[in-house]
């Protein structure tokens, strides 16, 4: 047998090490995505500075990769998990998307969403009379009627204040909520879609007399009464008698002696 040269023996001994380095090469490359796989999870971003009230585009969140011990065990994976919800308080760029960080999925599971643009929020107190016994929840629609009590010897006066108000929730249950279809009876307050003309109209109803609520049908039929006043008891003040004032003043306004009520709206009058 032919004894191979030393000189090709180095040379073959050279090309064994390069093969052999290509070879570990090659398999440490591929055994590494593995093994930062298992120390590492993707996680959603903010890739910008978000205010609350934002709902999240896909322009607003990236993923990335961050090691286990640094991802929040309430981050959000995928990015379809965070595209269309709303922030519910500030977020960093670079901060992790958190589930707690959320309002829901997008503006109408969210309340103040659910208030109409042209609209506040106002809340006002009730009873069982006034609420109608629990019977009104969110999404229904309401009258507000005002009574003013009997003073200076002037009958008592009802006034239709504002009429088709959207109810935005009854109590802490609003709208969106799964328990906005039952009655409560429980609650004390309703929150009103207003505008803000609306709003002191009614706040200054409830300083003049007694508010009180009426639920409306689902498909009412009669004709809208809005800014009608009905006066009680003794008819019309301007109707009614006069007699001097002490000291040579004005005249003094008293009730008439005629029973039932007055209806005015607008320069009609009827009894």
């Amino acid at each position: 047998m032919r004894k191979l040269s030393p000189k090709v023996l180095l040379i073959l001994a050279a090309i064994l090490s390069i093969i052999c380095g290509i070879m570990i090469y090659s398999y440490l490359s591929k055994a590494e995505p593995k093994d930062n796989k298992k120390n590492t999870k993707s996680v959603v971003v903010a890739a910008m500075d978000i205010a609350p009230g934002t709902v999240l585009t896909d322009k607003m969140v990236r993923l990335e990769l961050v090691p286990n011990n640094l991802a929040q065990p309430d981050a959000l994976r995928t990015l379809p998990d965070a595209v269309g919800k709303t922030i519910r308080m500030p977020v960093n760029s670079g901060d992790q998307i958190t589930r707690k960080r959320l309002n829901g999925n997008g503006p109408s599971n969210t309340f103040v969403n659910s208030i109409p643009k042209d609209k506040r929020a106002v809340t006002f107190s009730v009873d069982d009379i006034s609420g109608v016994a629990g019977f009104i929840r969110p999404s229904t629609r309401i009258d507000v009627v005002c009574i003013q009590n009997p003073k200076n010897g002037m009958p008592s006066v009802g006034r239709l204040v504002l009429q088709n108000v959207l109810v935005l929730a009854v109590g802490s249950t609003d709208m969106n909520s799964v328990n906005s279809l039952k009655k409560n009876e429980a609650a004390k307050n309703l929150t009103l879609a207003l505008d803000p003309r609306e709003a002191i109209q009614l706040r200054m109803a409830q300083q003049e007399g007694r508010v009180s609520f009426m639920l409306r049908p689902a498909k009412p039929t009669e004709e809208e009464f809005y800014g009608a006043t009905v006066v009680g008891g003794g008819g019309l003040p301007a109707a009614a008698p006069t007699a001097p004032a002490a000291g040579g003043g004005e005249p003094v306004m008293r009730p008439s002696a005629n029973h039932g009520i007055t209806v005015i709206r607008g320069t009609n009058i009827s009894r």
